[in-house]
């Protein structure tokens, strides 16, 4: 009899039609793009550490690739307007860690969908020029010798969302300089010594504000009273006095750490507080002087140790009954 033969399961079938359809549909990982350099990416973002030079211009012709984001490393050369002529389309730009010390006027220009740009780690010292850039919601200029904002920013880039500026020579600010769409504010470690009524107002929709490490002194009423605010970040400043209406009343969280500041009592004219974080301050604060905040839910302060410590704990649990994180630093620990 003759042998039966099995019946064909296919399995061969579908794994020969699998790899050929992920062949079919696969993107390259890595695509060269230029005319003029090797510059790699995909086709969704380009990484190019490498140019051809023309009289101390950055020249590039890019091949007809749909590519919307673009890393460019070209230290210590000048751009050239004519750079992005044909990539107007392009919607993330990072020319961070290239030397520069001026940006021209007219580099940006056609870029009017670009959304995200990054200037970091730079030398600039003003915030550059810009035309036009109706779409750009986020601008990184971190690590520059900025001093000067200017007023470029509210008139071009009206639609920006975050702006940071931390580390930076920054001696002043003042609301007319910012866009009004503004709902994040990196200004740490700059050189601001004082913040009033007019430095962020205007900003009606600002969410958060940074200034950690400036030099201000004191906190003057109304300088953080703005409807939208709910994050304020004051650590390693000089803050001796919180003055009367100073924050938003709706804020949600203070930090405060690493300050000059004695007692606390005008923190109690912010009701909704969620989270408040004094610790290491120069002046110790007792127990006793804490305001009685009865949203709060999270709490960091060093306080000095006495026999009256367990009262004064007892007294927060009681009166901050939705308060889930006590930290209670002891000075003599740093």
């Amino acid at each position: 009899m003759a042998p039966r033969r099995r019946g064909h399961t296919g399995k061969p079938c579908l794994a020969l039609f699998m790899l050929i359809a992920m062949l079919y549909f696969a993107v390259p990982e890595h695509i060269d793009i230029c005319r003029d350099c090797l510059c790699f990416g995909t086709l969704q973002h380009v990484s190019c550490q490498g140019v051809f030079r023309l009289r101390a211009q950055l020249k590039h012709t890019f091949e007809d690739a749909d590519f919307r984001g673009l890393d460019l490393h070209v230290p210590h050369l000048k751009l050239s307007p004519d750079l992005f002529q044909n990539r107007s389309d392009i919607i993330y730009l990072n020319l961070m860690e290239n030397g520069f010390k001026f940006i021209d006027d007219r580099l940006f220009m056609i870029l009017r969908q670009m959304k995200f740009l990054t200037l970091s780690r730079n030398a600039l010292t003003a915030v550059p020029v810009f035309h036009n850039l109706t779409s750009l919601q986020e601008l990184y200029l971190l690590f520059n010798n900025i001093r000067n904002i200017g007023s470029n920013l509210k008139a071009h880039a009206p639609k920006l969302k975050m702006l940071m500026l931390d580390h930076n020579k920054i001696t002043f600010v003042q609301g007319d300089q910012f866009p009004e769409e503004l709902k994040v504010l990196g200004l740490s470690f700059n050189r601001i010594t004082s913040i009033d009524r007019g430095s962020l107002s205007g900003l009606v929709q600002l969410k958060k504000v940074d200034l950690t490490g400036n030099l201000i002194s004191q906190i003057s009423s109304g300088s953080f009273l703005l409807p939208g605010l709910k994050t304020v970040i004051l650590n390693e400043n000089r803050i001796r006095e919180i003055f009367k209406d100073a924050f938003n009343p709706e804020l949600d969280i203070i930090h405060l750490n690493s300050n000059r500041l004695s007692e606390l009592g005008n923190i109690s004219c912010i009701p909704s507080l969620k989270g408040l974080f004094v610790s290491h301050q120069s002046e110790v604060i007792k127990l006793q002087e804490i305001p009685l905040l009865k949203n709060l839910t999270e709490l960091t302060i060093t306080v000095e140790t006495s026999h009256d410590d367990a009262d004064g704990i007892a007294r927060i649990l009681t009166k901050m009954p939705r308060l889930q994180i006590l930290s209670l630093g002891n000075p003599d620990f740093g």
